[in-house]
């Protein structure tokens, strides 16, 4: 018999309804409950489950642009923008230009050093008007695939105008439908089904990198710019029920 989530949460409700009255302890509101059943709720809706693009994942998507017969400019642009979405925890709105979009990072808020790469985010989804400007340090030595090379690469490329960082090399902003696009064939010629992924995989399999490494809830927070632990949401059930 095949129950939906709604059904679920009813008799879940029941079941700790009787144990509250029975003075009994109950897991039935647990994290883990809760979790797992909105995982099951978005099969139940036949809503595509977004699957996370983790670093292993990333290493052979920056791999196969590499490898790819674009131009220079374009290996060079999109290695850089999947690098940076991952180990930014970023948001595709922060990385391209949209007609409702103004969250896009420009040169001038970016600083790499011989290891690191600094990002001043000036604003982004829920930021405040408090002109609190969250800075976000991605190290080389803790990435795999080096972010900072790939970066300094295209930057080099890219040339140093100032406005948006992540441009096409006639100076338009990149699009979001053009990441989508490119990461999508990546992925199918990788042999994995593109439509179980999305630009948000990336934000999504940084997240439950952090999380399995063992990073606080603060160190993810800041990661992703967040202001609560929404972020467990992003974290896969598999992933929870090792670590509890």
């Amino acid at each position: 018999m095949s129950l939906k989530a709604s059904t679920i949460r009813c008799y879940l409700s029941a079941i700790a309804f009787y144990h509250k009255v029975k003075g009994y302890e109950t897991e039935t509101n647990s994290f883990v409950n809760k979790k797992l059943l909105r995982y099951y709720g978005k099969s139940d809706k036949n809503t595509a489950v977004r699957k996370p693009i983790t670093q292993p994942l990333l290493g052979e998507i920056v791999r196969e642009v590499k490898a790819s017969t674009m131009s220079t400019y374009d290996r060079r642009l999109y290695a850089a923008v999947y690098m940076m979405m991952y180990h930014g925890a970023m948001r595709v709105s922060e990385v391209a230009q949209g007609a409702n979009s103004t969250h896009a990072i420009s040169l001038d808020q970016i600083r790499i050093s011989t290891n690191t790469i600094g990002v001043s985010f000036d604003t982004y989804k829920h930021s405040d008007s408090k002109g609190i400007q969250p800075v976000f340090m991605i190290d080389a030595e803790m990435a795999g695939v080096c972010p900072v090379k790939t970066l300094k690469k295209y930057i080099k490329t890219r040339g140093k105008k100032p406005g948006p960082l992540f441009v096409y090399e006639d100076g338009h902003p990149i699009t979001r439908g053009s990441i989508v696009k490119q990461l999508k064939d990546i992925l199918n010629t990788l042999g994995l089904n593109s439509d179980t992924y999305n630009t948000h995989s990336l934000r999504i399999g940084k997240t439950t990198d952090l999380y399995k490494s063992g990073a606080t809830h603060l160190q993810i927070m800041k990661c992703g710019r967040w202001k609560s632990n929404a972020y467990l949401t992003y974290v896969k059930p598999d992933i929870i029920k090792m670590n509890v």
